[in-house]
């Protein structure tokens, strides 16, 4: 009996009663195997030891898990006589303990991992089986048990793209928003085709407030598309256009957002975005003061009234909108874009209130420049896109206005180095293109002409813009 207990009693922390030290098996008593049962999963693990040196099971196991932090495993052991012992791993930092207890019994006994003469076992997940409870988990919606899986089988196989890509959506689906970021951060390093990928990558930072890192690669997502995921790319193109207005690129915001309403998008989901580009106020939707909510909707619906072609719903709500705001930016600035295609005269009065409200509002001066050079009025279209360059040099219309009223005004030379600058710093914008290839033309440049032509093809074949 002596000989038998010597093999796990070392540094034994004894708990039990005199009485129970009677009741642990003989040598003779002990079996050749052991069960495991994983008490998360309550499923076997298909593990068994027996005793490297006796070819027996020894008396107790010591075990330690992979995942410490989580797991409990148990074991049962059947002796001849029909006893069970059962002993539960139990992992307290710094020094997981083992249990065990006769079935019979309340009592408990620990043994510590120091132990020097106990026996000790790795117990070991392969891969194959990590991932496959992976997959099934998830296909079951056992969302936190799937990760948690996943994260083990992927400590053994990080280079396991599927099972990243699944870890990262359920990261996300959680909204656990740090995690996903970074596991897809990993993800599109080694797969950077996968406009999935970034796509997922983008809405992240997006939610963890990287906007600059979201919108680079929601635009790569955009680039290489997203599977065809219609869901996925509705949400990949209003982020991407939220972010665009934050960042003062209102004109392309808002093609991404009428492209979205033509396309069937709800239009209720998009009225603030589009009020907010159509305003150019460089907010989130979320970030939009309540006092100005009601001027951005109907700005908004305006905007999208115009846009399916409802040209007196689009009037009575710009001059509700003027009418409620006359003192806010922006207001009669869209108002007065409305008025340039029917009524230009209307217009240009709208765009000068408009500048004396916001006296460095560049749209304005662009809009009005342009409105001049239909009318023949280049040298104030060139005095007021001159001033709108001066305002925004790195804005690719207000090179493109004051290229075209020098064109009006007979500079061609001076007109293409400006029409140049728009078209380098907006090179997929085929408005500037044309333009610089009638300036060409004017100036006998034949060759630089038809490269600008050629440009223009291969911008507009499907696929080659976002």
């Amino acid at each position: 009996m002596k000989r038998a207990i010597a093999v796990i009693v070392v540094t034994v922390i004894a708990i039990w009663s005199p009485a129970r030290s009677t009741a642990l098996p003989s040598q003779e008593e002990r079996v050749s195997g052991f069960g495991f049962r994983d008490s998360q999963s309550n499923r076997d693990s298909g593990f068994g030891f027996r005793d490297s040196q006796t070819g027996a099971a020894p008396d107790c196991l010591l075990l330690r898990t992979p995942n410490p932090e989580t797991r409990f495993l148990h074991h049962r052991q059947r002796t001849k006589d029909n006893r069970r012992f059962l002993c539960e791993t139990r992992t307290p930092n710094p020094e997981p303990l083992l249990l065990c207890q006769p079935l019979e019994s309340k009592k408990w006994f620990f043994a510590s991992l120091r132990m020097t003469t106990a026996r000790t076992y790795d117990v070991q997940y392969s891969f194959e089986q990590l991932s496959r409870e992976a997959e099934q988990a998830r296909s079951q919606s056992r969302d936190d048990e799937a990760i948690a899986l996943y994260q083990r089988a992927l400590k053994l196989r990080p280079e396991w793209d599927e099972g990243l890509w699944n870890l990262s959506s359920l990261l996300y689906e959680k909204e656990k928003y740090p995690e996903a970021r970074d596991r897809l951060r990993v993800f599109v390093a080694d797969q950077p085709k996968a406009g999935m990928g970034w796509a997922l990558l983008g809405l992240s930072e997006f939610q963890t407030r990287e906007y600059a890192r979201a919108l680079d690669h929601l635009r790569q997502a955009m680039t290489l598309g997203t599977g065809g995921s219609q869901a996925l790319a509705r949400s990949v193109f209003y982020y991407a256009a939220v972010l665009l207005t934050r960042f003062e690129m209102y004109d392309q915001s808002q093609r991404l957002l009428f492209e979205m309403a033509r396309s069937g998008q709800a239009e209720s989901y998009l009225v603030e975005p589009v009020g907010l580009a159509t305003l150019r106020m460089p907010l989130l939707p979320e970030e939009m003061p309540p006092d100005r909510r009601e001027m951005v909707r109907l700005a908004g619906e305006a905007a999208l009234a115009l846009n399916d072609q409802h040209q007196d719903d689009a009037e009575k709500l710009f001059q509700q909108m003027t009418a409620s705001f006359p003192q806010e930016p922006g207001v009669h600035f869209l108002y007065g874009a409305f008025l340039m295609d029917t009524r230009p005269a209307d217009g240009i009065a709208e765009m000068k209130r408009e500048l004396e409200i916001s006296p460095f509002h560049v749209a304005a001066r662009v809009r009005l420049a342009e409105e001049y050079v239909k009318e023949g009025q280049a040298e104030e279209a060139v005095k007021l896109a001159t001033e709108a360059t001066q305002l925004a040099p790195q804005d690719a219309t207000t090179h493109r206005a004051w290229g075209e009223a020098l064109v009006a005004k007979g500079d061609v030379p001076a007109a293409i180095h400006e029409l140049e600058t728009a078209r380098d710093q907006s090179p997929d914008t085929v408005g500037i293109r044309w333009a610089l290839l009638r300036a060409y033309t004017a100036a006998g440049r034949s060759a630089d002409a038809a490269r600008e032509k050629d440009a223009i093809e291969k911008l507009a074949q499907p696929g080659s813009q976002p």
